[in-house]
């Protein structure tokens, strides 16, 4: 059992590295696992570290980042500590010799190993699956693996192994998952929005609140419905709000509020309860499982990181914009400000 177990997949190195983890996040997320791709942070019940080993800058980045983590699991801020990639199969057998801190060292080339290892079983019919760590307008695919030239000054076939491609069947399958993956965020969205557009569209007024790197994706949505939508729209950091705007809550206000941010996550949920006691219109917008989530909160079911989950969180502003605009009969290809003010000339005549 694996009890929710929060891991931290931290990858460093080249682009196939990236495609590595992502590969490993599908199969533990499958598990039950909560899977973050957080490279500032090494708090987590489970790390696990992508190594590049390639050049000197590469090993010593490398290196500073499993030192890192493993000063932090001395000091009671990570459970276990996974080092995988590059470096180590490499220098498996010294990094054990040097770092006692750490659980285990994989390379390569033994993913089910590693899997398994982790508390989870490795499903086959799952290898072509991933969990993306990218921003949602792109990803890698990696179509081959290693090579047959053993320069004298490359390594990468001594860790990668001989020349291999990809088969197409594989490659064709991975590329479906990777479209259709946003399709799934869209439809997330805009079904939200459908199970709450009657009190939001109907909302005397909105906020927006949101903490941390939240506060970007707080301030796209006031402009954005406020631009389409047209109701009185305010948006704060969630401390800010509490301080001063709170004694104007009544039953007739929405609340919309972001939560990625994981110091800042369970603060979060802490105002969402205390909301909840003057008006029903409180909706939590994450990626990040939700306790006692309900038809008014949107969870994606795609989870990433806090700096890549802004970009998920413009989906459901733009259909509240839109579909809300819609449902409350706006023409929006009618401006109601006549006054052109970012439009003057630079001379008035």
């Amino acid at each position: 059992m694996n009890n929710m177990k929060k891991i931290n997949v931290i990858t460093l190195g080249c682009s196939k590295n990236t495609v590595d983890s992502e590969h490993l996040a599908a199969q533990l997320a499958d598990a039950g696992y909560e899977i973050v791709f957080d490279s500032d942070r090494t708090r987590s019940d489970v790390v696990v570290i992508n190594t590049c080993g390639f050049i000197g800058d590469a090993k010593k980045e490398s290196i500073d980042t499993i030192l890192a983590a493993a000063a932090a699991k001395q000091q009671g801020l990570v459970g276990e500590l996974f080092v995988i990639g590059c470096l180590s199969e490499r220098y498996a057998d010294e990094l054990r010799a040097e770092l006692p801190e750490v659980d285990d060292f994989f390379g390569v080339k033994n993913w089910e190993q590693i899997v398994e290892r982790l508390g989870a079983r490795h499903r086959r019919e799952l290898e072509t699956r991933r969990m993306l760590s990218t921003p949602s307008h792109y990803a890698y695919l990696k179509i081959a693996e290693g090579c047959n030239k053993h320069c004298t000054y490359c390594i990468i076939p001594k860790i990668r192994g001989s020349y291999r491609s990809v088969p197409m069947e594989e490659l064709l399958e991975e590329a479906k998952e990777l479209t259709e993956h946003f399709q799934t965020v869209i439809d997330e969205g805009e079904a939200w929005y459908d199970r709450n557009k009657a009190s939001i569209a109907g909302s005397e007024r909105i906020f927006i609140l949101g903490y941390g790197v939240d506060y970007g994706s707080m301030l796209e949505g006031v402009l954005k419905i406020g631009e389409m939508l047209r109701l009185p729209i305010s948006g704060y950091e969630i401390e800010e709000y509490s301080h001063g705007p709170t004694m104007a809550l009544n039953p007739r206000q929405t609340l919309l509020m972001i939560g990625s941010d994981e110091a800042e996550f369970g603060r979060m949920c802490q105002f969402r309860k205390a909301f909840k006691k003057y008006t029903p219109r409180v909706h939590v917008i994450t990626c990040r499982e939700l306790e006692e989530a309900d038809e008014r909160d949107l969870v994606f079911g795609m989870k990433t990181s806090k700096y890549l989950a802004p970009l998920m969180y413009t989906v459901p502003f733009q259909f509240t914009a839109a579909k809300g605009a819609k449902d409350v009969f706006i023409d929006t290809n009618v401006n109601p400000f006549r006054e052109s003010l970012a439009h003057y000339p630079k001379e008035i005549s």
